[in-house]
């Protein structure tokens, strides 16, 4: 016990020492509004390290999207960092003239308090007038 007890000690002196990162983004969603189909849309959802040990950002991923960081991989205490989402928007259904998209991506780090932050990036895709002539 008396070892489990000082090993206990030794990590909680060694966090406190060390300090833990902490990652927090400008915003979780963006939502594009209406947009036209067949096109390609971008945004990028910046964050800050605001604790005060490095943060690891150790995957960027979406199983739809393609989010690229625009960051290091290790973010100092006080560094920033941003994350760039594209979504394409295809061709619209015959018969429809709009459609509503949401996606997430998810960032994994090595935050203890949040080690996987969802970001969601909305849309509601419109006919081109081009394509649907009156």
């Amino acid at each position: 016990k008396r070892s489990a007890v000082v090993l206990a000690g030794a990590l909680l002196s060694t966090a406190f020492f060390f300090g833990k990162p902490s990652i927090q983004f400008d915003r979780l969603e963006h939502d594009f509004g209406e947009v036209p189909e067949n096109s390609e849309q971008s945004c990028r959802f910046s964050f800050h390290n605001a604790g005060s040990a490095t943060l690891i950002i150790e995957r960027v991923g979406s199983d739809e999207l393609h989010p690229r960081p625009s960051v290091e991989e290790d973010i100092p205490a006080g560094g920033e960092g941003e994350i760039e989402v594209s979504i394409f928007i295809g061709r619209l259904p015959e018969g429809r003239n709009t459609r509503e998209y949401s996606h997430t991506v998810t960032v994994r780090s090595n935050d203890p308090e949040k080690p996987a932050v969802r970001l969601t990036v909305r849309a509601t895709a419109v006919r081109s007038r081009a394509a649907n002539p009156k």
